[in-house]
């Protein structure tokens, strides 16, 4: 009856352990996904870690990214950062804080031009077409479901990957981001980095 209680015990703090690891994971990360925006709200998939997702001052956004080991960073953006609330919302100002975060996911268009420019490292998308504008900008043939479908897969593989490091989520990318019929997963796995 002893063993039993005890292993009860043990495993209690099994689960305590389990519960604080997971507790300090998603306190070490940040997401910045600012909302408001329906064609990036498929990347709403990172459940309870803390996210920015309204328009605050830039003091504070720095606070919360010093604070934190890993930040993802999801929406649109162009090579000079992620635009968000009518302006550049991430920028060249944060990269001092970003070089002591190697694991970072950057998830907008021309991530990858950000993270070159700056010599950062993290997982960094290129141009990544989410809606059928892009699609024809690109010259990308593809209807609006199939922009869902790519849109749809990529968001599931992502959220199952958060705690993955860049190499590794490029691989896991590269591996089941794929439907062969559809140019645009095609067009996107092309552009998929990890510095």
């Amino acid at each position: 009856m002893l063993l039993k209680k005890e292993e009860g015990r043990i495993e209690s703090v099994r689960s305590d352990d389990r519960q604080a690891a997971e507790l300090k994971k998603q306190s070490s990360t940040l997401v910045i996904h600012p909302g408001g925006d329906q064609s990036t709200n498929f990347l709403s998939v990172y459940g309870d870690l803390p996210a920015i997702t309204e328009d605050i001052p830039r003091e504070v956004i720095r606070r919360q990214i010093e604070q934190r080991e890993r930040t993802i960073i999801m929406g649109h953006g162009v090579p000079q950062g992620l635009i968000g609330f009518g302006r550049l919302l991430i920028d060249d100002s944060y990269v001092d804080l970003f070089k002591s975060q190697p694991n970072n996911i950057y998830i907008f268009c021309n991530a990858d031009c950000f993270l070159r420019h700056h010599g950062l490292r993290g997982f960094a998308t290129g141009m990544f077409i989410s809606e059928t504008a892009e699609a024809r900008i690109f010259g990308v043939r593809a209807s609006f479901e199939e922009i869902e479908e790519s849109n749809k897969l990529f968001a599931r593989i992502i959220s199952e990957s958060l705690e993955l490091t860049p190499n590794q989520l490029k691989q896991k990318i590269q591996i089941q981001y794929i439907l062969p019929l559809n140019e645009v997963v095609l067009y996107n796995r092309k552009r998929m980095f990890s510095f």
